[in-house]
């Protein structure tokens, strides 16, 4: 089957393939890659399998280059077996190039007549070519088997070498022309034994007994040396030894890439490549074909461990992040690629012309992270062609926005080159470019090249407008201040610890979590959930944000230990928060300082006043006073809701009372009282009644705009925050648009639909790195004895230390919060450590539960799924599946469009074809918990301690 009827089959996962970076390339295979950086550019030297290989059919090598690490330029392949005129025909193996003096020598494995197979060179002036071979015959012929798969490496003093081996390794130093190498010392194999490369029985006269299996590949860092080689036998694995000279002796270190992973094939090849501060390592896999003989290249990031080992790499689709952004307005080879589905490239003549060819209706190019800072107004294409055909050019997704046709004419041949020119709509910002060919049947056109010209006004920098909600995810009872150019807000997220989220942003739109105000509040039962007690509903509510004199301050209060809690820093993203808690609670409380004096407001249907002590460790009684007597009187209906949510302002030397009130039959409804004076008296008037948007206050930009903040309820995903444009009239700030909250937002913002307060966790932590990025959040008072991120790097693994009887009474649960308008989380787990009675999973956490996992009873494992839709307290298991397997993946997926509040639940066994498990759950928000819905991560036991599962990672969208 070759590549482009393979694709053609695909084009049914076009959704998962969309979202793929690896393999990197799809227009040929690609196996054996071999990392180069020159200058400032990556190059990457591979094989070619070809494309109905059933065997190492492999005729060529291939060179392709990226300065971004996700668009790839395909050179074509500048050496063949040919080029090597002792060789035979389809024995272009592995190979590596490297730079020496400004000439690149590329090492290859060739087979010389007899059957045996040697190291060749070719020389070239440029890293993409023309190679040619300057000895006429092989660099390394021993007449003995395994003279495979060179590795070259330049050593700081100038020495280098060259290593090779299938079931040995040997070794020649090169001369300084490296394209010879010293007889005198000669051809050095090194001693096959298991304290260099580890014991395995082979019965092989060709193989030592080592796991030692072919491909090696040097590298040094911090004076150490790797070498890094597939191993275990067939199917291979990645592993690695070190050594502190480049010689030896060498140490077997472990595994760097398992062999269980699906799609890798049986062999695999590695590459490590250290570039624009960043460690990458290069494998192939049988992704595009399912043919082991039909390989292709892949990369994943990677971070050392902090002793110099290597972390367990593990393949994936997504592959690595892009590291800069591509120039729209510069020249782009069509053959420029970050995925593609059914074309193919050519070349024209050796190192020649490459270009896209094979296109037929329906396929397709996508390039990522193009910036168009200027917007753009038209775009060339130069293609060639004897039909006629278009291109339709998408952003960031097939069927996403149109940027514009092109209408690609015939040309009179189809190596006749001509620029196809077409005006586009005016977008700005960074996206991904999709250009989707179409036309009728047979091949289309062929294309050579784009680019598109920025709009006509100099320097325009198009950023996209927001939108309302501001964060479509649960962020309640905001307050908000400004210090400088840098907005800060707290808010409420009850049980949930660490607590009281402090973000900040530059813009009011794009917020990101910097700090909690406190870890824990202390132990009681209701905070550690034990004794059947819990904070459901409680832990800390309305926060009262401040800056005073160089300090910042947060002061809220619990329902659960009847405590206010002052928190204070003098830097909110560096400076942890320090605490004070006194008596007695005042409820939804506004903390204001004026005049050298600490004040504190609340309301309950009246608005009260008192000053704080100055060292904050009490109410000074006998200030406290009543302000405003039945505040909510002035909606002009009957009290539903009693006025609460009090903050207060001072502007241009006048106090500002903001209030939130629910009348019966109404809704939320923002009231506002203000005074010349603190102690009144105050006038107050209804300011916002629309779409049940309240609780907040107003805030001022540097430029002098002003804004109302509040929240929206917006059912099970929560309270959301809004942003309102804001006017003075006679004192009196005016909201909206007539009274309406406007959907969209004079303000430049990215707003992205996946909020900065939640993201994807593969629980791979570099050094230094926290344990857990502020997303996250536990469900109450975690045990941090029964979690970690370092015991099994690249895992979360949560262990069980007591019997708890539900998921909501499960301790060291793990969260991060819903969004909207829809979104999934997805976990991968291994569940090898479970014990008979433990449940784990993923769930929606919410008093209607939604859970989704495995347990186990009587030695048996089961794939279950299960929820209290039908009761308020108690869970009923909807279906379980037998499960035999320790690896198993989980979805949960929410809609809150049109408050929908819909939710179901999948498994994999392979992370790719979901198979839906139990009902659908209607999610409600209940005040019992008091909170939008949230994804968590959970394990427990019912039965006895001690059982662990692992989570692989954590991704939402």
């Amino acid at each position: 089957m070759s590549i482009k009827q393979f694709i053609s089959l695909t084009i049914l996962f076009v959704s998962a393939i969309l979202k793929a970076q690896n393999p990197i390339i799809q227009t040929s295979y690609t196996p054996d890659p071999a990392p180069m950086v020159h200058s400032d550019t990556l190059f990457v030297y591979t094989g070619c399998d070809a494309d109905t290989a059933s065997y190492f059919d492999m005729n060529k090598w291939q060179v392709f280059s990226t300065v971004d690490m996700v668009n790839w330029t395909d050179h074509g392949s500048p050496l063949s077996y040919e080029d090597f005129k002792w060789t035979t025909p389809k024995t272009a193996w592995a190979a590596q190039c490297i730079e020496r003096n400004g000439k690149f020598y590329w090492y290859v494995c060739c087979e010389y007549p007899g059957n045996w197979h040697v190291i060749g060179v070719a020389v070239a002036d440029s890293p993409t070519g023309p190679f040619k071979d300057p000895l006429g015959k092989p660099l390394v012929y021993t007449g003995k088997a395994g003279d495979i798969d060179p590795t070259v490496y330049i050593d700081n003093n100038g020495q280098a070498y060259l290593y090779w081996g299938n079931g040995k390794v040997c070794y020649v130093k090169l001369n300084n022309d490296m394209i010879s190498y010293d007889k005198e010392i000669g051809i050095v194999e090194l001693e096959m034994n298991k304290e260099q490369f580890e014991y395995l029985e082979r019965n092989d006269p060709y193989r030592a007994n080592t796991l030692f299996e072919e491909g090696p590949w040097l590298y040094k860092r911090n004076n150490q040396y790797y070498m890094i080689y597939a191993a275990g036998g067939i199917p291979e694995y990645i592993a690695y030894s070190t050594a502190s000279s480049i010689t030896g002796p060498w140490k077997y270190r472990g595994v760097i890439m398992n062999k269980e992973h699906e799609n890798l094939a049986f062999t695999n090849h590695p590459g490590i490549v250290d570039y624009k501060g960043k460690s990458y390592f290069f494998y192939h896999n049988q992704s595009l074909s399912n043919h082991g003989f039909r390989r292709s290249t892949c990369v994943e990031e990677f971070n050392f461990n902090a002793d110099g080992t290597f972390p367990e790499i593990k393949p994936t689709g997504k592959g690595v992040s892009p590291i800069t952004t591509l120039n729209p307005y510069k020249l782009t080879e069509a053959e420029t690629i970050a995925w593609s589905e059914g074309v193919k490239t050519q070349q024209t003549e050796k190192a020649g012309k490459v270009y896209v060819t094979s296109i037929h209706n329906g396929d397709y190019i996508k390039v990522r992270n193009v910036d168009f800072k200027q917007g753009a107004k038209t775009v060339e294409i130069t293609a060639a062609s004897l039909r006629e055909g278009k291109i339709e050019i998408y952003l960031d997704s097939l069927g996403g926005p149109l940027l514009g046709i092109c209408e690609i004419r015939n040309t009179g041949g189809w190596l006749n080159w001509n620029t196809f020119s077409s005006e586009v709509a005016s977008k700005g910002g960074i996206h991904d470019l999709f250009f989707v060919f179409k036309g009728g049947e047979g091949e289309l056109f062929n294309l050579d090249s784009w680019l598109f010209t920025a709009s006509n006004t100099a320097n325009l920098t198009i950023k996209k407008k927001s939108h309302n909600p501001v964060v479509w995810a649960d962020i309640p009872d905001i307050s908000m201040i400004r210090v400088g150019e840098t907005y800060y807000m707290s808010s409420t997220t009850m049980h949930m610890n660490p607590g009281v989220p402090i973000m900040k942003s530059k813009n009011l739109i794009d917020w990101e979590i910097v700090s909690y105000a406190y870890n824990t509040l202390g132990d009681m039962d209701e905070f550690e959930l034990q004794n059947e007690k819990n904070a459901y509903g409680g832990g800390t509510w309305a926060s009262s944000m401040r800056y005073h004199d160089g300090l910042f301050y947060v002061s809220t209060f619990s329902n659960n230990s009847n405590l206010n809690y002052l928190f204070y820093t003098d830097d909110p993203e560096n400076t942890p928060w320090k605490m004070k808690s006194y008596k007695p609670k005042i409820h939804d409380h506004s903390l204001f300082f004026d005049d050298d004096k600490i004040y504190m407001l609340s309301c309950g249907g009246n608005v009260s006043i008192r000053e704080v002590k100055e060292d904050f460790t009490g109410i000074i009684e006998e200030t406290t006073r009543l302000l405003i007597e039945n505040a909510d009187i002035i909606t002009g209906k009957e009290r539903g809701l009693p006025a609460e949510g009090a903050q207060i302002f001072k502007v241009d030397g006048r106090y500002y009372i903001f209030l939130i009130s629910w009348p019966k039959g109404g809704m939320r409804t923002v009231l506002l009282y203000r005074a010349d004076h603190i102690m009144g008296p105050y006038e107050g008037k209804v300011v916002l009644e629309n779409k049940g948007i309240a609780q907040g206050g107003f805030i001022d930009t540097p430029d002098g705009k002003w804004y109302g903040y509040f929240f929206r309820d917006r059912g099970a995903v929560g309270r959301i925050p809004y942003i309102v444009p804001m006017k003075w009239e006679d004192g009196w700030p005016v909201f909206g648009d007539n009274g309406i909250v406007p959907d969209l937002l004079d303000i430049e913002a990215q707003q992205p639909t996946i909020p900065a307060c939640v993201a994807s966790d593969e629980f791979s932590r570099k050094p230094n790195e926290p344990d857990l990025p502020l997303v996250w959040q536990w469900n109450h008072n975690p045990d941090n004895t029964y979690w970690s991120v370092n015991e099994r790097p690249g895992y979360l693994r949560l262990t069980t230390f007591r019997l708890d009887k539900n998921f909501t009474e499960a301790k060291n649960t793990l969260t991060q919060r819903t969004f909207g308008p829809m979104c999934s989380g997805e976990v991968s787990m291994d569940v090898s450590k479970m014990k008979d009675g433990d449940f784990a999973g993923l769930g929606l956490l919410q008093e209607k539960y939604g859970i989704v996992g495995v347990k186990v009873k009587n030695g048996q494992k089961y794939i279950f799924a299960g929820n209290t839709q039908n009761s308020d307290v108690t869970y009923e298991e909807l279906e379980t599946v037998p499960f035999n397997s320790n690896e198993v993946y989980f979805k949960v997926q929410a809609n809150f469009k049109d408050q929908a509040d819909k939710a179901n639940f999948y498994y994999s066994l392979n992370g790719k074809e979901w198979i839906n498990i139990g009902n659908s759950l209607q999610m409600v928000y209940t005040l019992s918990h008091f909170m939008g819905y949230r994804f968590a991560l959970f394990n427990y036991a019912t039965e006895q301690a001690g059982g662990s599962v692992d989570f692989n990672y954590f991704r939402v969208e």
